[in-house]
């Protein structure tokens, strides 16, 4: 009998904030178009070199539309993918799989390789950026947990193309 401890676990997630960086230009645009109006004192006119106020009208209303358009797409994906995840890890509808880690490769290079590995012939892949999926990554650690022959219990969701670990035990 293997004694084993919770390294990761979804529960604890929460959505990740991506959409917000693309709201700060649709803020942006829409300080520019309360400007543009009058609505606002701040005089950015010559910090952003706008000739007319026409200039500033049509700056402001790409920077808004696009700024908080793009915020909306990335909210609506990012959101409709946690739920996804959330309601398979309440519901109990993920699989389990106990055993050594086998066929273990650690990420050599942070952003572009894949730390992946084997447990009882099930895949593990993922890369050490947050902002990539949900579930288990290196990067929300200091170091990775999972080393060869490791003894593990993983609780996983197949979400289409990956297996997306919800939550890691290890000796």
């Amino acid at each position: 009998m293997h004694t084993l401890h919770t390294v990761y676990d979804f529960k604890d997630a929460t959505m990740h904030q991506t959409y917000l960086l693309p709201l700060c230009f649709g803020l942006i645009g829409l300080y520019i178009l309360a400007y543009s109006f009058g609505l606002t004192t701040y005089y950015i006119r010559d910090l952003l070199r706008f000739k007319t106020r026409r200039q500033a009208v049509f700056f402001g209303v790409v920077f808004a539309a696009l700024g908080i358009g793009i915020s909306l797409l990335v909210y609506n994906d990012q959101n409709e993918t946690f739920n996804e995840i959330k309601k398979v890890y309440d519901t109990g509808k993920y699989l389990e799989v106990e055993g050594r880690v086998r066929n273990y490769h650690p990420s050599e290079d942070q952003m572009h390789d894949n730390e992946h590995f084997d447990v009882d012939s099930v895949h593990f892949s993922f890369l050490d950026d947050i902002t990539y999926s949900y579930g288990y990554t290196r990067s929300r650690f200091s170091n990775t947990a999972i080393r060869p022959n490791l003894y593990v219990r993983i609780k996983y969701y197949r979400n289409g193309h990956r297996n997306i670990i919800l939550k890691l035990e290890t000796e």
